[in-house]
């Protein structure tokens, strides 16, 4: 369950993601494990992203960083590997 803290990161997230809809955006994640939970999150509230971190097959993870790059997907989130 998340705590407080967590719904409301996840609420000011939502929120700046709306409304700045169709710009593209990076969500820097600490762990591989927040990136996938923020990419299916952003997904359920209807935000398309793509995850994007280190540990992912090296020709997805460049697919992943072209499509965001050439404005496919609006929303990356990753960990600090793509900075």
């Amino acid at each position: 369950a998340a705590t407080g803290d967590e719904t409301r990161r996840r609420r000011i997230l939502l929120q700046a993601l709306k409304a700045h809809s169709g710009q593209r955006a990076i969500v820097y994640a600490p762990t591989i494990d927040a990136v996938n939970n923020t990419h299916q999150d952003l997904k359920l509230n209807k935000i398309n992203s793509i995850p994007y971190h280190g540990q992912m097959d090296p020709a997805r993870r460049e697919r992943n960083q072209r499509r965001w790059q050439e404005g496919e997907v609006p929303v990356l989130v990753g960990t600090l590997a793509f900075g």
